[in-house]
């Protein structure tokens, strides 16, 4: 039988294991400690035939030596002891950052971490001082008794209190607090008791040992925010707060990071060939923000200079989508009769686009006074609080301009035209800095985005916990309750941050009117994904004779006119067809690849659809998916070179990456949902990125401003409005 004992100073306890019971015993440390001793402790045992191990460890332990008839004895070094058993004991993961207070005859403060302990402070004042001051005030040295009277009796009449000392409180502290331990019999001649004295003497120490607790704990700032979610936000504001000193972890459901920014593996002609599983391309992220991570440090990214390439299903002429205002106008009036004014659209998006930097950058709440002061009221009136359709009229004639400009108004919902508050989606989807308002691609795929930030939130101190799944948040206590594997355990935490969908953290805060309102929100998504694989690069068609074009991002429009397109996608959203054909985008993720050094065995090409029905998977619609091929393959040159597909609409969105109907936004960029409306919050003006009412839980999902994508300006914005909120911490 194993069999453990602590010698300490005061008091020795002894554990034995019988079945699946522990049993523990306590006696004062009164006696000689040898073999004889020990044999008096475990008087059942034999330990001239006891097949296990003693385990000992306190102030005494080494005057036992190493062997007790035939059995051997464990010397456990006395912190270890002490950090082993309270992580044990507590069910906390060793891997935690805690305080741990050991109250032994003196009182020892212990950081552990990682498994490692480290004494890092203590006092002389513990129990043995309470058994030396009860001899000399109360005659005793029984500990049952000093615990009975002291029980029974009341500190004050033996200390000062700030009442009696300052007439009340001082900062916060409230009048009650100790002022002085003892302090009032040098006062008074009488008017205390046996049980006052022993409940002063409990105080003295106790207060002692918690202030040097607390003083330990500011020491090691052992504040902790746990971040449910890996995806790009959830990986972005750990690393963030890594940063400023908080301990963080990050619970991941799933085996990998990621979220939607993960790959998938076909096999084609008996080889693995990876792909983007969800997000493909790389736009919506803030420079600073790939910056400040460490990103620019570990991604290679590459950016089209070629102009787009927009394609009518009515015509076979190629329309070029010119980064250069100029040529954009020229190109317009040509293929289009655009008899509008381009070159203002373009300058008063910038602005616009501008002032949503400026927000990002300084995690600024957005609001329409901030709006008004920024870009004055008649931009605000018309970018911001209008209408995409009265946007489009008001700088375009040609219904095809209005088309390929208005066409990122439904990227999620989709939000109507005409709603009010829909124009902001233009300059939004146009707003990141990377590309300065463009997109692009990553090398080897848009996941090694979220794989390198996980890699380097590990390399900054970051905790990841995979294959986890949250069961309870008990919020007044602050501890959330997880499996992992098999096992069932417990974390506590200073912070949350959500980068979740927006119900998911309702449904476990187990908040149902919470989880009610979410649910009757704007959610529906439309969008679909169809990866195409290529034994040989493809070649365009209706491209210029001297341009191939190969990596512009290109468009199929099968709408001609803003009422039409409007149509389609508000009837694909109630779901009266299972499809129905509006505009496909077009990203030619391998000539991209090849352009940055990485020549993979197929080439690569991803149709990005809109107007899917939510009702079916991709594997119900097989002929609707060769449809949308088929109408691609019109514009290259070998569509016989196409070797496989993969396809996934709303439905699988849904149930792949957990996007509530299959938005990819999370919630619908729509009126009530968008801009300075698009917050969780119960008091969205002061604390914009807080969870409900809950005061230290925060959102940072897609579902958030200002919107979905591979971005990480949630994460970000989120964390520097808590830190703002709250006093920056240090290490030590």
């Amino acid at each position: 039988m194993n069999i453990s004992a602590d010698f300490g100073i005061t008091v020795t306890d002894t554990i034995r294991k019988k079945g699946n019971e522990i049993i523990h015993s306590m006696d004062l440390s009164s006696k000689k400690l040898d073999h004889n001793r020990v044999r008096e402790l475990f008087p059942d045992i034999d330990f001239s035939n006891n097949k296990g191990f003693l385990a000992v460890t306190g102030g005494k332990h080494l005057e036992l030596g190493d062997i007790i008839d035939s059995t051997p004895i464990v010397h456990i070094n006395e912190i270890e002891a002490i950090g082993e058993g309270s992580m044990s004991l507590s069910g906390i993961e060793k891997k935690e950052s805690v305080i741990i207070v050991s109250a032994g005859s003196g009182t020892a403060c212990i950081h552990a971490s990682e498994g490692i302990y480290t004494h890092c402070s203590g006092t002389g004042v513990g129990g043995g001082t309470i058994l030396g001051l009860s001899k000399l005030l109360l005659g005793t040295t029984d500990p049952l008794e000093i615990a009975s009277l002291a029980s029974k009796g009341d500190e004050s009449e033996v200390d000062l209190i700030l009442k009696d000392v300052i007439s009340g409180p001082i900062g916060q502290l409230p009048s009650t607090t100790t002022a002085v331990n003892f302090g009032k019999i040098s006062k008074v001649d009488s008017g205390y008791t046996r049980e006052g004295i022993a409940a002063g003497i409990i105080n003295l120490v106790g207060q002692t040992a918690a202030r040097i607790a607390t003083s330990v704990a500011l020491m090691f700032e052992a504040k902790k925010i746990v971040v449910v979610g890996s995806g790009i936000n959830g990986l972005v504001a750990a690393n963030y707060l890594v940063k400023n000193n908080f301990h963080v972890t990050i619970i991941e459901k799933k085996d990998i990071v990621g979220g939607a920014c993960v790959k998938d593996t076909a096999v084609i002609n008996g080889k693995d060939i990876n792909y983007a599983h969800g997000a493909t391309v790389l736009g919506m992220m803030q420079k600073f923000v790939f910056e400040e991570t460490g990103l620019n440090k570990h991604v290679k990214t590459y950016f089209p200079k070629e102009p787009k390439i927009v394609y009518f299903n009515d015509s076979e002429n190629a329309t070029r989508i010119f980064q250069d205002t100029n040529d954009l106008c020229s190109e317009l009036e040509e293929k289009w009769n655009e008899k509008g004014n381009v070159r203002a659209f373009r300058a008063d998006e910038n602005k616009v686009i501008d002032y949503l930097q400026n927000l990002y950058r300084n995690a600024l709440t957005p609001s329409l006074e901030s709006a008004r002061e920024y870009l004055g009221d008649y931009l605000t009136k018309l970018w911001i609080e209008g209408s995409a359709h009265d946007l489009l009229n008001h700088y375009f004639t040609s219904e095809k301009t209005k088309l390929y400009m208005g066409m990122t108004v439904i990227e999620s919902g989709p939000t109507s035209l005409y709603e009010q508050g829909s124009a902001i989606n233009i300059p939004l989807m146009d707003s990141g800095s990377i590309f300065n308002g463009y997109w692009g691609f990553v090398k080897e795929g848009i996941w090694k985005i979220t794989e390198k930030l996980s890699e380097i939130n590990l390399d900054v101190g970051v905790d990841l916990m995979l294959s986890t799944e949250i069961k309870q948040i008990d919020t007044s206590n602050n501890v959330i309750f997880y499996v992992k594997g098999k096992n069932e355990k417990k974390i506590h935490y200073d912070y949350i941050f959500f980068a979740t969908d927006p119900i998911t953290p309702s449904k476990i805060l187990d908040d149902k009117p919470l989880t009610t309102g979410l649910e009757k929100k704007d959610w529906i998504g439309t969008s679909g994904k169809i990866t195409l694989f290529f034994k040989n690069p493809v070649k365009w068609k209706y491209t210029d004779e001297k341009n191939n074009y190969d990596t512009s991002f290109r468009f199929i429009f099968s709408n001609q006119s803003l009422k039409e397109f409007e149509k389609n996608s508000q009837d694909s959203k109630i779901g009266l067809k299972d499809y129905i054909p509006g505009y496909i985008q077009i990203y030619p993720e391998g000539a991209a690849q090849r352009k940055m050094g990485n020549v993979e065995e197929f080439d690569k090409v991803i149709l990005f659809t809109k107007n899917f029905s939510f009702e079916n998977k991709g594997e119900d619609l097989n002929e609707i998916k060769n449809n949308i091929i088929s109408s691609f393959l019109k514009f290259i040159e070998n569509p016989e070179d196409l070797i496989d597909s993969k396809f996934i609409t709303p439905k699988d969105l849904n149930e792949i990456f957990l996007f509530p109907k299959g938005n990819i936004d999370h919630l619908s960029l729509s009126t009530n949902q968008n801009f300075d409306t698009r917050s969780l919050s119960s008091e969205p003006n002061d604390k914009f990125y807080r969870y409900s009412d809950y005061n230290n839980i925060y959102y940072c999902g897609a579902g958030s401003f200002p919107c979905g994508s591979v971005a990480g300006t949630p994460g970000y914005m989120s964390t520097k409005q808590f830190l703002n909120e709250e006093p920056k911490t240090t290490n030590p």
